[in-house]
């Protein structure tokens, strides 16, 4: 199944049209980090970090269809930040951290020792496994990518890889 058709039919069963929504691709070659994320209505601002955090149905199915292992996130800055790796089709660990649920007393925390407790948070651990900082990871989002129809013709995964330029001579 196509890329285009993994997004369709997850996001059928996470309850949404795929007809509001589209596909974000973003590819960082050096890293070999690809992020996908849905744009559609129900995935803006808070009420859109909660719904990545309750329906993971393309983490599941990428990790099945391509045979490794999907990170799946979601980051509210006021509320949580959730973290779950796939594997085969299926949840293989992760944590969420909810932050009013957590005696964080970070008024009496220098700078450098808040910024070293949020790196053991969730989104802190991730961003390590993925050789990011957890700022880097963070503004992920923001990376340009390629926006791909759910409903338009589909486009192949290779075609969205930057080409590699031969070398001189």
């Amino acid at each position: 199944m196509s890329l285009q058709g993994l997004g369709r039919a997850a996001l059928e069963a996470d309850g949404q049209s795929p007809a509001a929504a589209a596909l974000l691709v973003s590819v960082d070659t050096g890293r070999k980090l690809f992020r996908l994320a849905y744009d559609g209505p129900h995935t803006y601002g808070p009420a859109g970090a909660q719904w990545y955090r309750e329906h993971q149905s393309l983490a599941a199915s990428l990790s099945s269809a391509f045979g490794a292992t999907v990170h799946a996130y979601a980051f509210d800055p006021d509320r949580f930040e959730a973290v779950t790796a796939y594997g085969a089709g299926a949840p293989v660990g992760g944590e969420t951290l909810v932050y009013e649920e957590r005696d964080l007393e970070v008024e009496e925390l220098s700078d450098e020792e808040f910024e070293a407790l949020r790196d053991s948070w969730p989104m802190g651990r991730l961003a390590r496994v993925l050789g990011l900082s957890r700022e880097e990871l963070l503004r992920l989002p923001y990376v340009p990518g390629t926006l791909l129809s759910l409903e338009g013709p589909e486009v192949d995964l290779a075609s969205l890889l930057p080409q590699a330029t031969p070398p001189p001579g």
